[in-house]
């Protein structure tokens, strides 16, 4: 186990990455996700998305995994969920194992979770897995205060009650959400701006933000927004100036 407390040097995660891109089929794809999409210069596993046709992901993690495991590179399996649409799989790879001499430098046992989603979702998979804690539960917050219910696999409109025991749970909800605008959610842009939020690329997702400073950010990019059109005086990025306040916050 004191493997497992190594973290993984951002190179060796890209190895590891590509080595599962070699035995997917035509028309998946995979990106490594968690602490190294933002950026970090070591991650505490793997956490690979991989993404498909909606057709191609019933047994799609199945597969991958069993031609790993051929491959040499799985040393353990600990967990696998799988769910209507989405699959979750966990377990612990080693490079060296493989016995590929490229790679035999490679002789720590590392954590690696696999996800695999439809393409459809992929944004919100993204935005789900390649973004902070802090900054998930901010955006979902600020979702909820505009009358949604964000997750990892869309958008939809709720209506929330309290329940007998005093919890606040769903009353209502709404089929997922439309793209309005016609791009069928294809990036992650569209669910920022469909939140009236600007952009945040990955390494700004970390967990030094509210959703007190969203909510002030939406307003900021309002602002900005109607002063580009000639409505109001504009300003600077709104995303700089958010996370300008929100280090001063913590200073």
């Amino acid at each position: 186990r004191d493997h497992f407390r190594q973290r993984i040097p951002r190179a060796e995660v890209e190895v590891i990455r590509d080595f599962v891109r070699s035995v997917l089929p035509a028309g998946a794809e995979v990106e490594a996700c968690g602490s190294y999409r933002r950026g970090a210069a070591d991650c505490g596993d793997a956490d690979l998305l991989i993404c498909a046709p909606e057709c191609m992901t019933d047994d799609l993690c199945g597969s991958v995994v069993a031609k790993l495991n051929d491959l040499g590179l799985i040393t353990e399996q600990l967990r696998s969920v799988r769910g209507k649409v989405s699959t979750n799989w966990q377990g612990a790879v080693r490079l060296a194992s493989t016995g590929r001499p490229e790679l035999a430098e490679y002789q720590w046992h590392r954590r690696m979770d696999i996800k695999v989603y439809p393409l459809s979702q992929r944004a919100f998979a993204e935005l789900y897995f390649g973004s902070g804690e802090r900054f998930n539960r901010a955006i979902r917050l600020h979702a909820t205060r505009r009358g949604y219910a964000l997750s990892d696999k869309g958008i939809r409109k709720v209506t929330r009650g309290r329940a007998e025991n005093g919890q606040m749970v769903h009353v209502w909800e709404g089929p997922m959400e439309q793209d309005p605008t016609g791009q069928d959610w294809a990036t992650e842009d569209s669910i920022f701006g469909f939140l009236g939020l600007p952009f945040f690329p990955p390494e700004l997702r970390g967990d030094d933000i509210s959703t007190a400073q969203l909510g002030e950010l939406a307003e900021s990019w309002a602002e900005t927004e109607a002063g580009e059109r000639g409505e109001g005086s504009g300003g600077g990025n709104p995303v700089v100036e958010a996370r300008r306040r929100s280090q001063s916050l913590t200073e």
